[in-house]
């Protein structure tokens, strides 16, 4: 889901929209951020986790 929101975010930015449904676009990319590093994504290190959409 966070996936989704993040790409939605992005996609709206590209297109020069605000954010569908009253989202954040920066709280949606830390949250991605976040759940990266939880998951070890791509087993980066804690303070250069990617965020790729």
């Amino acid at each position: 889901m966070i996936y989704r929101y993040d790409w939605a975010c992005v996609d709206a930015r590209i297109k020069k929209k605000p954010a569908p449904g009253g989202l954040n676009d920066e709280v949606v990319v830390e949250r991605h951020r976040a759940l990266n590093w939880l998951v070890c994504y791509m087993d980066q290190e804690w303070d250069c986790v990617a965020t790729n959409t």
